[in-house]
């Protein structure tokens, strides 16, 4: 008898445009129901929204499936269709409303059409699997890799262990006044619904899970040499979240290979720059479709919106140079990307049609974590994920009534199987199935160079870096999420902190009069770890208060080079702009050495266990890989 098991489950993400906007593009293989109608959007929806307003959402019913955005690219020309649930409806308001049971993952123009997805059409099966939209068909000519392309592939790194957001329902039981209850509950009423997960100690293979603590990456490629390149000062209106997207430029288009899809060794890529350089970007082209218009392995991560005031330039760059490195700058933002988990099991024995497919939406990682040891390697967690929900692929159940889309589970959502030959791991070569990258290989803990205040260290048996948003779940009155909705309306991050250990051998002992440190290494000069605790982050005399900090610098480079590396994941200070050392300011200061001590416990040479305070963060990641999530 075939089971589920642990070992072969696989667990990929994606990154959302909006909170719980899981992104996956998607269109019924039928049109419609038999005798169903269809509807249009009113007004532009952005990604996120939570309900659409339709032009008549009388043939639309709570439990139907409805397609939001498809119409073969010929009456608007938008080709970001995804399907989602009706939740809930009001029509009694000027415009007609259905509320929707996951946040749109797109972007969605005025007046595209609203189907009703057919449950059980006459032929096909209800969600294509094989293409989007038919002008899209990618099955000739590649025997390895998906047959479509899907944005939540990336693997976060090598896990071992995976809990799972499912969903958690609190039950409250009341008491009521007699005697016939004999003390016991008269009734249990169902409460929120929660959904938490974490993914520790993940072997860490390039730089795509460390920014959902801290805020967006930005990609600066080392030969910006372009095959064709156009400066767009109007337009050109490209939105966060946006996967099929048209260049308005034919020259664009045209440098573009013909069929990426089909070609052994894809390698199209787009550098997207906006004026100020803030939100650059490098994306993949996965196929053209018609006059312009290119579909991409996953979608945009910023809105690109071309004006006089703001130059957007979309460059396609040359091919040719197969040593290009990429430089991607991890730096803080208020709001933070939330994530999509996707979880997927096949059977013992490899059977499809049993596929337990699971996906969690509107994650926000709660605690991030960076950690090395000696004779270990580079791990990340992400602890204390909150979901805003959950869908999954489980159609029916035996007690639960019901008939056409309404007989269809809670929470069941029509999703594409994202398998172990479809997900995105680094790769030697970039074709459709995977990015350009350095194949499987970790971090290496020798690899390790750590700097305090400007020192190397070479002693540091382990260190770990803790990144904090504290998000919380909240619940709000009259969400329209339907009875069997209850989980929370969105997850709000409070105040972020950053802390760090530390554990460093003493590796000589000094003169008590010696002083001053050296930049050759923390053995050879008179500064210890003990001064600087005693120090407390401020360099002046015994009457200041100037604590500026220290600085810190920790950098692992996997081609084994420090200086000149182009290889390398740096961790360091963010200072205020223009600062590149701690100072007295607002935005300015290092790191804080809270503690030091070093406790007689048997080892030789003694060592001191560090427990730091950090202001703020910033990674920079320079690698051979062009696509970050």
């Amino acid at each position: 008898m075939a089971i589920y098991r642990s070992d072969q489950a696989v667990v990929t993400f994606g990154t959302e445009a909006a909170p719980g906007g899981y992104p996956e593009l998607a269109y019924p293989s039928e049109d419609d129901p038999a005798s169903a109608g269809d509807s249009v959007l009113n007004g532009a929806h952005p990604a996120g929204s939570r309900s659409i307003s339709v032009g008549d959402g009388s043939n639309f019913a709570i439990g139907d499936y409805i397609a939001i955005g498809y119409t073969e690219g010929s009456e608007t020309g938008e080709y970001n269709s995804e399907i989602r649930r009706v939740v809930a409806t009001d029509m009694t308001s000027d415009k007609d409303r259905l509320f929707l049971d996951v946040p749109t993952g797109f972007h969605h123009i005025d007046n595209v059409t609203i189907k009703d997805v057919d449950t059980a059409p006459t032929a096909g099966t209800p969600v294509v699997k094989s293409d989007y939209p038919a002008a899209l068909s990618n099955t000739g000519g590649v025997s390895s890799g998906p047959k479509y392309t899907n944005a939540m592939r990336f693997v976060p790194g090598i896990y071992d262990t995976v809990e799972v957001g499912d969903m958690e329902t609190t039950y409250n039981p009341i008491y009521t006044l007699g005697s016939t209850a004999k003390r016991s509950p008269t009734f249990i009423y169902r409460g929120e619904q929660s959904f938490s997960g974490a993914i520790s100690g993940m072997t860490l293979l390039n730089g795509w899970p460390l920014r959902y603590g801290i805020g967006k990456v930005t990609t600066v490629p080392s030969d910006p040499t372009a095959t064709d390149s156009n400066a767009f000062t109007s337009g050109l209106t490209l939105k966060k979240g946006d996967q099929v997207i048209n260049l308005n430029d034919a020259g664009l288009y045209g440098a573009i290979e013909a069929d990426n899809a089909t070609a052994g060794n894809n390698q199209t890529l787009l550098y997207i720059t906006d004026g100020a350089y803030t939100v650059n970007e490098v994306v993949q082209v996965y196929k053209k479709i018609t006059s312009n218009v290119v579909f991409l392995t996953h979608p945009l991560r910023f809105d690109h919106i071309a004006s006089s005031s703001n130059t957007v330039t979309v460059s396609v760059l040359n091919k040719s140079n197969d040593s290009r490195t990429y430089t991607h700058t991890i730096a803080e933002t208020s709001d933070l990307d939330s994530v999509a988990i996707n979880v997927h099991l096949r059977d013992s024995g490899e059977t499809a049609a049993n596929d337990f497919n699971r996906r969690y939406y509107g994650g926000h990682i709660g605690t991030s974590v960076i950690a090395a040891e000696e004779q270990g390697l580079v791990t990340t967690s992400w602890d204390g994920i909150q979901f805003m929900g959950m869908v999954h692929n489980q159609q029916y159940e035996s007690g639960f009534g019901g008939s056409g889309a309404q007989k269809f589970l809670p929470r069941h959502a029509f999703m594409k199987t994202i398998s172990d030959t479809e997900a995105w791991v680094p790769s030697n070569g970039i074709t459709s199935a995977a990015p350009l990258g350095v194949a499987a290989k970790p971090y290496y803990f020798t690899q390790g160079t750590i700097k305090l205040y400007g020192v190397p260290i070479a002693t540091i048996r382990s260190f770990s870096l803790t990144i904090n948003n504290n998000p919380e779940a909240r619940y709000y009155i009259g969400s329209n999420a339907g009875q069997r909705q209850r989980g929370p309306y969105e997850i709000v991050n409070q105040r972020r902190d950053y802390s760090m250990s530390m554990t460093v051998v003493e590796p000589t002992s000094r003169a008590v009069t010696e002083e001053g440190s050296s930049a050759l290494g923390y053995e050879r000069g008179g500064s210890s770890i003990f001064k600087q605790m005693l120090m407390e982050g401020d360099a002046g005399e015994l009457t200041t208060t100037t604590p500026e900090g220290l600085a810190f610098e920790i950098q692992f480079s996997r081609d084994d080079l420090g200086t000149g590396s182009s290889d390398y994941i740096k961790i360091e200070p963010d200072y205020a702009s223009g600062t590149a050392a701690p100072a007295v300011g607002l935005n300015k200061q290092g790191m804080f050495i809270s503690s030091a001590k070093y406790n007689l416990d048997g080892s030789s040479p003694i060592q001191a266990d560090l427990d730091i305070l950090l202001r703020s963060v910033k990674i920079t990641i320079v690698d051979t890989t062009a696509v970050y999530p």
